[in-house]
């Protein structure tokens, strides 16, 4: 496996723990902040599993839900659009992050039927980076049980410690995200920009309803 799809696998089990979190509580240390994350999911998992894998839309309804409380959208829009952010209108910025979240939502949700209380675990204490932000370490399985060990970016909020990054094997899922996302606004703009992360989350909706059927007629069949 390739480091970058490495990283993408890593952020696939990462990140679907992160956009279904329900909110920690306030100024909470970043490594109780990912347990409880995890544990948040898990609780989801147990009281509603049938019905969320029935309709890929319950797993985005719960995933958005939630996003905000965990993930920085701000922070991860500026680093991965760059100097296109700055630059960028009010307007622009703000369908962005909106886009930008629908994509995170259908991308990452649906791989919540994997979760188990091994997926994620903190493995050290945070490291410092400066006054408002560190590095999480922290160890994914994944589905193919291959270990991973990678590191979440955190920033101190008003409401509490926000994961803004995760990375593995020397990348980042901002950096990967500013080389496809970054480069295209640098040369079409924010809005074409936009506009790619709406067709990629109309292409994730096809395939999960998709899915969703055929398990749905291998059900009835048995």
């Amino acid at each position: 496996m390739t480091a970058h799809r490495l990283l993408r696998a890593a952020a696939a089990s990462c990140l679907a723990l992160l956009v279904a979190a329900a909110g920690a509580a306030d100024m909470a240390g970043p490594g109780q902040v990912v347990d409880s994350m995890q544990q948040a999911v898990l609780d989801s998992l147990a009281s509603s599993r049938a019905s969320l894998e029935a309709d890929p839309e319950g797993f985005y309804s719960l995933a958005r839900r939630q996003l905000r409380p965990n993930f920085d959208l701000e922070r991860a829009g500026r680093a991965i659009l760059g100097a296109s952010w700055r630059t960028a209108s009010e307007t622009e910025r703000r369908e962005f992050q909106q886009a930008f979240e629908d994509y995170l939502v259908t991308t990452y949700a649906t791989a919540l039927r994997h979760v188990t209380a091994e997926t994620l675990t903190v493995t050290g204490e945070p490291r410092q980076l400066d006054e408002e932000e560190v590095l999480l370490p922290v160890r994914l399985v994944l589905v193919d049980h291959q270990v991973i060990d990678a590191e979440l970016r955190m920033r101190r909020s008003p409401s509490g410690w926000k994961i803004w990054d995760a990375g593995a094997g020397g990348s980042s899922l901002v950096r990967l995200y500013r080389g496809d996302f970054g480069t295209e606004a640098a040369a079409h703009g924010v809005a074409q920009v936009v506009t790619s992360l709406r067709e990629a989350a109309a292409r994730n909706r096809t395939r999960d309803l998709e899915r969703a059927g055929k398990e749905a007629a291998k059900a009835r069949s048995r």
